[in-house]
């Protein structure tokens, strides 16, 4: 049954909220420690699972990171609103990152390709295109290779006329 990454049942809010104050004062292992008991009320918590890759990120742990978000991305979610498609783009560059971060250019390229195909907001979007282009830097493309990376950049922007 797919599930959908921006639903938080009433029960976890309180519980996320407090792993996440715990984030951003940079106490990772009491984030770190929350998830068990968020993961217990709720197994599919998209935002908890979420945190957790970040949280591996901001310890300097790339491969943990890695594994967390391959494992998080490899569910059956149902992306229909901004807010849940918006999370599952956050992941796909989350995941963009990581990959760079060990070197892996041509997964990252895909990675944040993905992140630019879920993201809702066209500003963000752009960023994900951008950190395709900036991966793709450390691959030797052939020309068609970059014209395909650019094609996100033209539909995004064919709509958009010089100020006069």
């Amino acid at each position: 049954m797919a599930m959908d990454p921006g639903r938080m049942p009433a029960a976890v809010r309180p519980l996320y909220l407090k792993a996440l104050q715990f984030f951003q004062a940079k106490d990772y292992a009491a984030a770190l420690a929350m998830l068990p008991e968020i993961c217990a009320v709720d197994p599919n918590c998209f935002r908890a699972r979420l945190l957790e890759a970040y949280l591996y990120r901001d310890n300097g742990q790339p491969l943990a990171e890695l594994q967390a978000l391959r494992e998080l991305l490899a569910g059956d979610w149902e992306v229909g609103s901004s807010e849940a498609a918006g999370l599952y783009a956050d992941a796909w560059s989350l995941l963009g990152a990581a990959w760079n971060f060990i070197g892996q250019s041509e997964s990252a390229v895909a990675a944040f390709q993905r992140a630019a195909e879920w993201e809702p907001d066209s500003k963000q979007k752009a960023v994900e295109y951008s950190n395709a282009v900036f991966a793709a830097n450390n691959l030797e493309l052939p020309p068609e290779g970059w014209q395909r990376l650019f094609t996100g950049y033209q539909e995004l922007f064919k709509t958009v006329r010089p100020y006069r």
